[in-house]
């Protein structure tokens, strides 16, 4: 399996957060990583330069002056893959691959090639089980365990593997999403190309929250419903009776904890969703940015 493991391109993203980065694409580069390892620095400070530079055999730098946000960032670190890549590894920057975890999911991916997304079992850096794939129910926009021997709907983009030709089968991902639920988008758009997403139950990685993650703020409520809501308007039908359950139950709860800047941020996301769902996400976050500030 060398030769495969060189022929993988892994895209991490970074946001803020240049320590985490740093570990994350440290344990890629460990033996059994993969050949190559794409660093997008969204909102860059030029804090990855350094590092980037001391690993430049393996490591490719791209600085962006905006957050593009994840989909649209790691579509960008993959277009800049080397043309030998035969796998694409999608990898937070808060996440650490466990010894032989590349080669199994390579492996599986060899044997399936029904599976157009391949994942690890996430767990946290305590040992504790975070994800090992998720049913999706539109009718209420829940994410349920999957059911006992059953194929997951989806996997969370935490880590996955993505063998090349279904890039080229299913697309890029969808830059109407800013923040979450584009992997949700993804796998659903695998499965009406046939391809299945598949979980690796001994192919583990371990996932921490990012420290970017807490300076997001009431942004992070807004980056969620906004996701939804673009997720409601690819699937249509049912998925908008799931939008609105949601969108209630978040307010409800926010309202009863007396969280008023909460459910304000709830309401923007929903409103911005549902409004750019077919455009950039990114530039309408940026408009949204905008219209915060000359409020504040």
């Amino acid at each position: 399996m060398g030769s495969d493991l060189l022929a993988v391109t892994a895209v991490v993203l970074n946001w803020k957060d240049p320590v985490g980065t740093n570990r994350c694409v440290e344990s890629l580069l460990a033996p059994g990583g993969p050949g190559q390892v794409i660093v997008v620095d969204n909102e860059s400070s030029g804090s990855l330069r350094e590092f980037a530079a001391a690993h430049a055999g393996r490591v490719k730098l791209i600085e962006s002056r905006k957050n593009l946000g994840f989909a649209a960032g790691v579509n960008l670190g993959v277009s800049a893959r080397s043309p030998d890549t035969r796998y694409l590894l999608l990898i937070n920057n808060d996440a650490e691959l466990a010894p032989g975890c590349l080669d199994l999911l390579i492996r599986h991916a060899v044997r399936r090639p029904e599976a157009g997304i391949v994942a690890p079992v996430i767990r946290f850096p305590d040992g504790r089980l975070q994800s090992a794939g998720h049913r999706f129910r539109p009718t209420t926009g829940s994410v349920l365990p999957p059911a006992a021997g059953s194929i997951a709907d989806f996997a969370t983009f935490a880590c996955v593997l993505l063998p090349i030709d279904v890039l080229h089968r299913v697309g890029l991902l969808d830059e109407g999403f800013f923040m979450y639920w584009e992997d949700v988008e993804y796998c659903l758009r695998c499965r009406r190309f046939g391809l299945e997403t598949h979980i690796v139950p001994d192919a583990t990685v371990l996932h921490r929250l990012s420290a970017s993650h807490g300076r997001a703020g009431g942004w992070i409520d807004a980056y969620s419903m906004m996701g939804l809501a673009v997720l409601a308007r690819r699937l249509g039908g049912a998925a908008y009776c799931g939008l609105a359950w949601r969108a209630m139950l978040r307010l409800g709860v926010r309202v009863l904890r007396g969280e008023w800047a909460a459910s304000r941020w709830v309401m923007r996301g929903l409103k911005l969703g549902l409004a750019a769902g077919s455009g950039s996400g990114h530039a309408a976050v940026d408009e949204l940015r905008s219209a915060v500030a000359a409020r504040s």
